[in-house]
């Protein structure tokens, strides 16, 4: 999650852009704080675990991974004062997505254009929530 932590700060008061040569070496050891995932998989079979998660999510009352929306929050109390105006605005509306209509759900993704789960899972998200 410090990746998404990073990305997050990087577009509330900058830009994202992408970068062809790796900027950090990471090694994974037994003593790692947190879990490391294995690159995905292609194929499928990762397409349809990937579904799944967003499938179990939403039917728990989810419609974003908990995570996104802890995530969100925290940039929100930590950077209140700093970010602009608009900015703010955004971050408080997609706190409030959880509890909007799903046609008010879509229709605030698809403005924002707001896509976290990458194409498929994005489509998923989209046509089930």
């Amino acid at each position: 999650m410090y990746d998404y932590w990073f990305m997050l700060v990087a577009a509330a008061f900058g830009r994202i852009a992408h970068m062809d040569e790796p900027t950090v070496l990471y090694r994974r050891h037994e003593r790692n704080v947190f879990e490391v995932e294995a690159p995905r998989r292609e194929g499928l079979g990762a397409t349809l675990a990937r579904l799944r998660t967003a499938w179990i999510f939403r039917h728990k009352g989810y419609y974003l991974d908990p995570r996104i929306l802890q995530q969100a929050n925290a940039l929100l109390l930590r950077f209140r004062d700093e970010l602009s105006a608009e900015r703010r605005s955004l971050l408080e509306d997609f706190l409030q997505l959880p509890m909007l209509p799903p046609k008010k759900r879509k229709v605030f993704l698809l403005k924002h254009r707001i896509f976290p789960y990458g194409l498929l899972g994005n489509l998923e998200l989209l046509l089930g929530i």
